[in-house]
């Protein structure tokens, strides 16, 4: 049993997030696991927002201007997890 691996690939830590005129964005994710994910987890702000059960494992998010925390949680098919840790980002 090896566990899950993942990063969050947008929104970038570095750089300020534009949010479309509706006020979303999408998160994105590179997941990957040598047996078969079975759910990634998305959380803002502390909170669980959504699950993904296929790819892509990116996620259309309502979200206000200013400082969040994002990270994910991955699942694999055998019962391991895998936590990010939380990424700081802006919205303009």
């Amino acid at each position: 049993n090896t566990l899950p691996q993942g990063r969050i690939i947008y929104p970038f830590g570095d750089q300020p997030v534009t949010s479309s005129s509706q006020g979303t964005i999408t998160l994105q994710a590179d997941v990957s696991d040598n047996i078969g994910i079975k759910t990634v987890e998305w959380w803002i702000d502390g909170q669980m927002i959504g699950k993904i059960t296929e790819t892509p494992y990116s996620y259309p998010i309502n979200i206000t201007s200013g400082e969040h925390t994002v990270s994910m949680q991955v699942f694999d098919t055998a019962g391991n997890s895998f936590q990010t840790e939380e990424l700081s980002f802006l919205v303009n």
